[in-house]
């Protein structure tokens, strides 16, 4: 369960981080892949790279297990 926890742990960091950085709020869910789901009208080119970037560097996953979406 400890991994579970860091999972967490880290999904709320990268949040804090992307929100940070946005202006926006998003919800991260992490596992095999990245799902990062950004607040309607904070999705730019820009903001993409970026989130990308960040959840790159804090999860170690590849760039190609990221999807970003945002909010309906």
């Amino acid at each position: 369960s400890s991994l579970v926890g860091s999972e967490m742990c880290i999904e709320t960091d990268i949040e804090n981080l992307i929100a940070a950085k946005l202006g926006g709020k998003c919800l991260v869910s992490l596992g095999e892949s990245a799902s990062v789901t950004v607040e309607k009208g904070y999705l730019t080119d820009e903001a993409l790279t970026q989130i990308v970037d960040i959840v790159t560097a804090k999860s170690g996953l590849p760039s190609s297990k990221v999807t970003v979406v945002e909010a309906k």
